[in-house]
């Protein structure tokens, strides 16, 4: 598993999974 993810890449992961489960409500 990638342990050393860039902070960036991170939070748009997180931020794309927050807007997929917004968008789905």
């Amino acid at each position: 598993p990638h342990d050393r993810v860039p902070l960036k890449e991170m939070k748009a992961d997180w931020l794309s999974c927050l807007d997929n489960k917004v968008g789905f409500k």
